[in-house]
């Protein structure tokens, strides 16, 4: 039972740092330098995350909450609810809303240029 638990922490480990490093390079991509400015964290400690070779630090995490919070949940546990999903920052909802909007105008306008060419 002991080996179990041993395997399941460990790939729990390494999902969560998956979790954390895909939201670092949804933030800031590879530019580590560019996290180090606005996180105060060392540029080589990001890249050490990024490259496997050291797991998440509390300060990353509370960096990381700082840019993306409605992602924290996730971050940590792997798992979403719909109360975090819905509490998104306002900025993110405007974002989203006007990518919608952008998307619709784009098939209107297909459609419309559909229609035209078959008559």
């Amino acid at each position: 039972m002991n080996e179990f638990m041993n395997e399941y922490m460990q790939e729990a480990k390494e999902e969560y740092r998956e979790r954390v490093i895909k939201v670092f390079l949804s933030l800031w991509g590879k530019h580590y330098r560019m996290a180090e400015k606005y996180t105060g964290i060392p540029a080589a400690r990001w890249k050490n995350l990024c490259v496997k070779s050291q797991y998440p630090t509390i300060e990353m995490l509370l960096a990381l909450a700082k840019y993306k919070p409605n992602l924290c949940q996730w971050m940590l546990t792997g798992n979403t609810d719909s109360i975090a999903q819905v509490n998104l920052p306002n900025h993110e909802i405007q974002k989203a809303a006007e990518e919608m909007k952008e998307i619709s105008d784009r098939l209107i306008k297909l459609a419309s240029d559909l229609n035209s060419a078959s008559n």
